[in-house]
């Protein structure tokens, strides 16, 4: 019993070196290999980037993290400065130990790990990737397992490291890779950032001396105690909310509305003055960009946002737009309750939709749209993030099989409800911003003949032709 009371004291004074991530809602994990950790942050329930350069690696990743629907992964190669070509030697222990720098003192701790093969990458900045792809800020923690180049990714987060609260990272105190981070100078460049070392075990000793660490930085203990306090009594809203009034910048992180896509908001002006619409109703509000500019349209917006934090600074964003409603929820049911409540009476007439509350495995999209052209005949709808086919310029959305946001996708619904569809008439290449794909949908017999003379739509036998002449 003594022995039990014992071990049961100890452990509570050796914190475990996971405990941060209770006071972690987004994480990015920099070095994925495949994955192993994908329990572990399941179950603290976060929302997780993984990033893992080595193809064949990072399609096991994506195989392994599949059950797991708050979990992504993207391909890339991540150092300090974006678009260069370098060599990724790839090491014999399924790619554990693959680095950009060659091998040091790390053998001398493991004599059985050599590089078998390298591979050629276009290098990436985490700044850069996140923006790219649309990552939802903020993250709570920066977890790197790069193998020496760690210093060079955080050179390359600049602008993440201004808003995260945690950074975890593998490290020696000598030259394990040639040229590569060491504890030294990891601790000398956060510094900067004002994070401090609050955790540091060791797991690995060299044979002269000197240790690997599992070190775990975190902001000023004033500031996060601050955050501590918000995020558990107070609310992830309210967390948002600050986060405007700290940074109100940080909603045009993006480009502005349609993610910076100065012919995307052309088209929804022209949509505006060939339909005229009563309303709009967007879903996915996120930081509130693209609904300002809905808002200026001088039409009453309701929208409708699924993340707490997001919607709380979008809250704070939007506090002054007098003809906006701005709800939290899941796009479908809130959808339901606004065509059952504030826009029943109006269902009949011509309403306009943005659908853009797709941003993880479960995709809302094809009950959306259902639920849409089942109750409104007059809606247009625009959805966000779609291919545009003949077009690979434009980007799109690929959550895996059935889930794709393509012609396919859709084609159930386009034949229920008898539907026109169009996509953007002017080339990717000379887009703007993001260069994000969309899709135009309307009843044919209703606003067909309307959309067919925009000159900014085409449908899609118009656009194929066009783009192969």
């Amino acid at each position: 019993m003594l022995v039990r009371l014992l071990r049961s004291a100890r452990n509570r004074l050796t914190p475990s070196p996971d405990r941060f991530l209770r006071s972690c809602t987004r994480i990015v994990h920099v070095g994925a290999n495949v994955g192993q950790e994908r329990e572990l942050y399941d179950n603290h329930d976060l929302a997780v980037v993984w990033i893992e350069p080595i193809p064949s690696v990072y399609e096991q990743l994506v195989s392994n993290i599949k059950p797991y629907p708050k979990q992504t992964a993207l391909q890339a190669l991540l150092t300090d400065k974006a678009g260069k070509t370098v060599k990724l030697n790839i090491a014999n222990n399924s790619g554990a130990s693959s680095s950009i720098f060659d091998l040091a003192l790390h053998k001398d701790i493991w004599p059985e790990v050599h590089y078998v093969d390298h591979i050629q990458l276009q290098t990436e900045t985490l700044d850069s990737l996140l923006e790219r792809e649309s990552v939802h800020l903020p993250i709570d923690a920066i977890i790197l397992d790069t193998q020496g180049s760690e210093l060079l990714v955080l050179m390359g987060a600049q602008a993440l490291l201004r808003q995260t609260n945690y950074v975890k990272v593998e490290a020696a105190d000598f030259e394990s890779y040639r040229g590569g981070a060491t504890v030294e100078t990891i601790e000398e460049f956060l510094k900067g950032f004002s994070f401090r070392v609050v955790q540091k075990k060791q797991f690995a000793t060299h044979p002269s001396g000197g240790g690997y660490y599992d070190l775990l930085f975190k902001r000023s203990s004033r500031r996060r105690l601050g955050t501590m306090v918000i995020k558990r009594f107070i609310g992830e809203p309210l967390r948002g909310h600050i986060d405007y009034f700290r940074d109100p910048g940080r909603g045009e992180a993006w480009g502005g509305p349609f993610n910076g896509q100065k012919a995307r908001t052309a088209l929804f002006r022209a949509l505006m003055e060939r339909i005229s619409p009563v309303a709009i109703a967007e879903t996915g509000t996120y930081l509130g960009t693209t609904t300002e500019l809905f808002a200026e349209s001088g039409r009453l917006v309701y929208t409708v946002e699924g993340d707490p934090r997001a919607y709380g600074f979008a809250r704070a964003r939007l506090r002054k737009r007098r003809n906006v409603t701005l709800l939290f929820g899941d796009s479908r049911n809130t959808l339901r309750k606004l065509l059952d409540g504030p826009l029943r009476s109006v269902t009949g007439s011509t309403l306009f939709f943005y659908l853009d509350a797709h941003w993880n495995a479960d995709l809302p999209l094809a009950e959306e749209l259902n639920i849409v052209f089942g109750r409104c005949p007059r809606a247009v709808v625009m959805v966000d993030d779609f291919q545009v086919p003949g077009d690979p310029g434009y980007g799109y959305d690929d959550y895996g099989p059935g889930k794709k946001l393509t012609q396919d996708y859709i084609a159930a619904v386009v034949a229920m409800y008898g539907l026109a569809v169009f996509y953007p008439a002017t080339p990717a290449i000379e887009e703007s911003g993001k260069r994000r794909g969309c899709v135009v949908l309307a009843r044919d017999g209703v606003h067909g003949t309307a959309l067919s003379s925009l000159a900014l739509l085409l449908p899609p036998g118009e656009g194929r032709k066009r783009l192969a002449v």
